[in-house]
């Protein structure tokens, strides 16, 4: 046997015995996943720690990435995705903090990221089909207390969602309460803009025209003047109505409800220098840029009065403070922050439209006339006590009514003035319900009686 086929035959019985020995080795224990359901996803903290929120959402049907945010900034609440309108948040907040501060991890799904988009929980940030409801919190120095990937409700479950941390593969179940995880923008601001008592009304005008901006002419339609001594009861309609029609008082009603209520979906920022005009009490000296915002809005400068697209409704209380609302072009409502600003975004009609809003305040200081003075007697001249007494009697009386009066009116010019230091940063928008509500006809307010019945 030559030395070639000696060392093929060692080579061969070799790869035997390896295979041999592969074949019979002792089983190796199969790993296991760490199973950590049962444990928090995140160290325990305080619902008032929490000082910022970002709720972060993908949309299947735009394919878009909307984030919303809501901070606590120098001493204030602010929502930074609808450019830093005042939020009334800390409530919210709390709650919204408490409902996940002591989230506990259910049942593991799955380990595998393939499985991310089946229960809902790719990262929305992404921008991918699938994507869940990012949350995250952090304190005031920025550190993280919470953040987590909320996807599809488990199904006949009562609550339970699938759950992901960032980051991570692992999908849970967990039973996670989502009330107060909105990202609706009215949840999160003082929902009463006005600040107005319905009761104190006792005028209304609702002065329905529109602006040819082509002819630079005011187009002139109904102008409606309803008045009431008590603002409860008995309002009337100044042009008066027939005797075969009647005013319908529930219209008003619910007229008052949507201005104690005044539900605004979204705000635009005005220019700087637009907002330092409304604050200023002389004439207004805009810009070029204040009178482009004023117009994609639908809201013009004519002769230094501000018109609008759609007409505008006044009403004023019983203390002389008059609420100017004026209505403008048909508004797109922002999802997101890209959408927010002056960005022109293309306006929608139709079922779910809004619409522009300008609110400013002003004192009718007529509603507030001089009271009653009664008439001071000459003194008298041979100095007796009782007509002295009644003399000084009739002058500390007129001087309380005076200065009664004269406060009135500072209390009033200074509710102006704060009403219109919060209204001067900001275009509203309102949905198209509220301002049908508000802009009403002739034909909303007049009907004809019904016919008596026979024989009556």
């Amino acid at each position: 046997m030559s030395e070639w086929t000696r060392t093929g035959i060692f080579v061969a019985l070799a790869v035997v015995l390896g295979v041999v020995a592969f074949l019979v080795r002792p089983a190796q224990p199969e790993r296991e996943a760490f199973d950590d359901s049962g444990e928090r996803f995140w160290a325990a903290f305080e619902p008032l720690d929490a000082r910022s929120l970002e709720i972060v959402t993908w949309d299947d049907v735009t394919a878009t990435v909307s984030a919303f945010n809501v901070a606590h900034r120098n001493g204030i609440w602010s929502i930074p995705s609808h450019e830093d309108y005042p939020a009334d948040a800390e409530s919210q907040l709390g709650n919204a903090a408490a409902s996940v501060v002591d989230l506990v991890k259910g049942p593991r799904v799955s380990d595998r990221a393939t499985d991310h988009a089946l229960y809902g929980v790719i990262d929305p940030t992404a921008g991918k089909e699938g994507a869940g409801t990012r949350v995250t919190m952090k304190d005031e120095s920025g550190n993280t207390l919470m953040d987590l990937i909320i996807g599809k409700e488990v199904k006949e479950s009562n609550g339970l969602r699938f759950v992901r941390v960032p980051d991570r593969d692992r999908v849970y179940t967990a039973k996670v309460e989502t009330e107060y995880l909105s990202t609706e923008f009215e949840t999160w601001i003082e929902a009463d803009l006005l600040k107005l008592d319905p009761y104190d009304l006792r005028e209304i005008v609702i002065n329905d025209y529109t602006v040819d901006e082509a002819n630079q002419r005011v187009i002139q339609g109904e102008l409606l003047r309803l008045r009431s001594d008590t603002g409860t009861a008995g309002w009337e309609l100044e042009a008066g109505i027939a005797d075969s029609e009647e005013l319908q008082n529930a219209k008003i009603e619910e007229l008052k409800r949507a201005l104690d209520d005044l539900a605004i979906v979204d705000v635009h920022r005005k220019p700087a220098g637009l907002s330092r005009e409304l604050r200023a009490e002389d004439a207004l000296e805009l810009d070029r840029e204040a009178q482009n915002s004023l117009a994609r809005r639908g809201f013009y400068i004519a002769r230094n009065a501000l018109l609008s697209n759609e007409g505008e409704t006044t009403v004023t209380t019983k203390d002389g403070v008059r609420y100017v609302l004026r209505f403008g072009e048909i508004a797109q409502v922002a999802a997101s922050a890209d959408l927010a600003g002056d960005a022109e975004a293309p306006p929608v009609a139709g079922e779910g439209a809004a619409r522009f809003l300008f609110v400013m305040a002003e004192f009718d200081e007529a509603r507030m006339p001089e009271p009653a003075y009664e008439e001071v007697p000459a003194a008298d001249p041979d100095g007796d006590a009782d007509a002295i007494a009644e003399r000084e009697r009739i002058t500390a009386d007129n001087d309380r009514k005076r200065a009664d009066h004269e406060r009135k009116i500072a209390d009033a010019r200074q509710q102006v003035a704060e009403l219109n230091d919060r209204f001067a940063d900001w275009y509203y928008v309102i949905a198209d319900e509220v301002y049908r509500k508000i802009r009403l006809t002739r034909g909303d307010l007049v009907t004809e009686k019904a016919a008596p019945a026979a024989g009556s």
